[in-house]
């Protein structure tokens, strides 16, 4: 399952998954950002070119039939890996901040700008309906572990900006520092699904 508007995707896709049977992995650990493709599309795009697209090649009319098409996308990739013995970790989607970050703005004119934050609870229920169908992919694959960024960034508020040091680059792309927050939990789950037994 890939966004309508960007065929290359699915390339991308199969050359991860041919790099993957080259490599032969102890794991592998799936990022996203499933919320630019499912739940927060822009309406304003009539052709509907970042909307997902079914693993069939189908346009999804609607945010459930694009979640419904990221868990049917999702398991595939799981089955596939779980087939050849690779165990994965799927990461969450971290709190991201399209219209209000200002760390790309910044310069030697303006070297400072105020981290912005969101409301731990607006970014819960946001992630929520991607979170669930991201977990259920999971929990049928065997052999995989979910990880939820959310507590590494959020308690109250989901921050940007931590003990002098920038998490995000831009909207949605973590610094070393950021990482750094989701090492632990990512290092549990590695453990967890590559110890066998």
């Amino acid at each position: 399952a890939s966004p309508a508007g960007y065929p290359a995707c699915d390339s991308w896709q199969e050359d991860a998954l041919d790099l993957v049977d080259q490599l032969e992995p102890v794991a592998v650990v799936i990022a996203n950002r499933a919320s630019r493709y499912t739940t927060q599309v822009d309406s304003d795009d009539p052709w509907g070119r970042d909307r997902i697209r079914t693993p069939a090649g189908e346009r999804t009319a609607d945010e459930q039939q694009a979640l419904d098409a990221w868990e049917e996308g999702l398991s595939l990739v799981l089955d596939q890996l779980g087939s050849d013995g690779v165990p994965v970790v799927v990461l969450g989607e971290v709190p991201g901040y399209p219209d209000s970050f200002p760390r790309e703005r910044l310069s030697v004119l303006r070297p400072t700008a105020t981290p912005p934050s969101r409301s731990a609870t607006e970014v819960r229920d946001k992630h929520r309906s991607i979170q669930a169908v991201e977990r259920a992919a999971v929990q049928r694959a065997g052999q995989a572990a979910y990880v939820d960024p959310l507590p590494a960034f959020c308690d109250d508020e989901c921050a940007t900006y931590l003990d002098g040091s920038w998490l995000y680059y831009g909207a949605d792309d973590l610094t070393v520092a950021g990482g750094k927050l989701l090492s632990p939990a990512i290092g549990r789950a590695l453990d967890a699904v590559a110890t066998p037994g």
